[in-house]
């Protein structure tokens, strides 16, 4: 059970976390925090009241934004969580503290002390925060242990041999029983380039050659002489 004396130091870790199921935008809530430095812990024990009764103007030139600025955030702040703002007659803030024991007797300013009321709110908010945030760490984790077993399984089918694989430059290297043999494996690029260079030492490219070899049987069969190719001599 939450000491009633602890509400504000409560508020002030439950805000920041799950104040956007009000609605609040960063600017109001940054007022809204700075709001409830502004109250001391005894104003939220039973019977007693939080008030903010620092006029406007010093209140703006302390956070270094306008006067009207000042009271947007209010305005917001009243509208999402059912606050009221308590002026004077003259529309003034002030307020007055028992000297003994330091509690306010007299008020006019902002009233946070309804804002006790949304504490059941913010600690469900909190609470399906962190339990979202749990699954996410839960599968985060599983993901990591899926992952290293795949990469377990990959290096050892590489190992194997017979597995194509892409590496970071984009040249496809064919492992064919490559660690079975102790050779280094071979690129299929430099492999293109030796069967041109067999092609071009035998007289010409694989068509050409079957071409060669038809135009000789067309020959044997009309019982004339085969023409000679500097390939087949």
């Amino acid at each position: 059970m939450h000491c009633e004396s602890s509400v504000r130091n409560e508020l002030l870790d439950l805000l920041p976390v799950a104040a956007n199921r009000f609605g609040l935008k960063r600017r109001a809530l940054e007022h809204l925090i700075w709001l409830l430095r502004h109250t001391r812990v005894m104003d939220w024990e039973p019977g007693n009241r939080a008030v903010v009764y620092k006029s406007v103007s010093d209140t703006a030139a302390e956070r270094q934004v306008s006067v009207r600025q000042i009271y947007n955030y209010e305005q917001e702040i009243a509208a999402a969580l059912e606050l009221t703002v308590e002026v004077s007659y003259n529309r003034r803030r002030y307020g007055r503290r028992d000297p003994e024991t330091g509690r306010i007797v007299a008020a006019f300013g902002f009233e946070l002390t309804n804002l006790r009321r949304a504490l059941p709110i913010l600690r469900e908010t909190k609470a399906e925060i962190d339990a979202e945030n749990d699954r996410r760490r839960t599968l985060k984790q599983r993901l990591s242990a899926i992952r290293g077993q795949v990469r377990k399984l990959t290096d050892a089918v590489i190992a194997q041999g017979d597995v194509e694989q892409i590496d970071a430059a984009g040249d496809r290297r064919v492992h064919q029983g490559a660690h079975k043999r102790g050779k280094e494996p071979q690129r299929t690029g430099d492999a293109n380039h030796r069967r041109r260079s067999r092609s071009a030492r035998s007289g010409g490219t694989v068509i050409e050659r079957e071409k060669l070899w038809k135009r000789r049987e067309n020959f044997r069969h009309v019982g004339r002489e085969l023409p000679t190719h500097r390939s087949y001599n």
